[in-house]
């Protein structure tokens, strides 16, 4: 059973106070499959003791919803910290303004000469282009092959759209004068993610990869059985690194 408040966003409370610290992502960070008590934001809420932690995540959001989420709600209640939560499918959701499987649609950018705008009808390819790339084995494969390319070089839109999306998060914090924290959370089936890494280096952001716990010391015993989202378990893994990011980096937020 989820519940939310009079926002529509999963929480035991309505979002009212300034100064939180906010979450921005998917079904991963919302906590499908797990108690809201259990998830990470509640855990961390718990253990910072000062300022509540708002949660702005929805399942099935790309990277491109979590930079609205931010623009659009999560700003206006001048945040002293923003956690930008993710797993590597998030960066496909970003180049999709149709979700086939949930049956709406939702914004999507483009790169037009180097800056992000929002997709308009005239960026849509030809029906016959869009049946062949919805239907075609080998147009399928190749927006997995530059999928998998862009974990390891910057190129293709799978890389370059997502790219500034995260550039833009950063900029936009930067001038609300809130630090924001990027976290790649595990899932199941991760590989090495070169380029992020080399792209978080070069913005100066701050960056955890939890990546490498789904391959270390956790393995298939910090998610759902049957399912992919993290348990328990896992949220409490993902509510310690950022916790501990946070003694180390924002102690002000922790009650002594």
């Amino acid at each position: 059973i989820y519940k939310t408040n009079a926002d529509g966003f999963r929480a035991d409370k309505e979002f009212v106070q300034q100064g939180p610290v906010v979450l921005v992502g998917d079904s991963f960070t919302f906590g499908t499959g797990v108690a809201y008590e259990h998830t990470f934001g509640a855990l961390l809420e718990n253990r910072l003791g000062t300022a509540p932690v708002y949660n702005f995540a929805m399942p099935g959001f790309g990277i491109d919803q979590m930079w609205m989420a931010l623009q659009y709600q999560a700003f206006r209640f001048a945040p002293k910290l923003v956690v930008v939560a993710f797993v590597d499918e998030d960066f496909t959701r970003s180049l999709t303004a149709y979700r086939k499987y949930e049956g709406f649609n939702k914004p999507s950018y483009v790169l037009d000469r180097g800056t992000l705008r929002l997709q308009t009808r005239e960026d849509q390819p030809p029906a016959l282009a869009k049946y062949i790339r919805r239907n075609l084995a080998l147009a399928n494969a190749i927006s997995l092959n530059m999928e998998q390319l862009g974990h390891h070089l910057p190129l293709g839109s799978w890389w370059t759209i997502n790219a500034e999306i995260l550039q833009q998060i950063a900029l936009d914090a930067r001038e609300q004068g809130v630090p924001v924290l990027f976290v790649r959370l595990p899932s199941i089936g991760q590989r090495e993610f070169a380029t992020l890494s080399s792209h978080m280096d070069s913005m100066g952001a701050h960056f955890l990869d939890l990546g490498d716990r789904t391959r270390d010391d956790a393995g298939q015993e910090i998610f759902i059985p049957g399912d992919g989202h993290i348990n328990e378990q896992g949220h409490r893994l993902v509510a310690d690194a950022i916790f501990n990011w946070i003694d180390a980096n924002q102690r002000e937020l922790i009650a002594e």
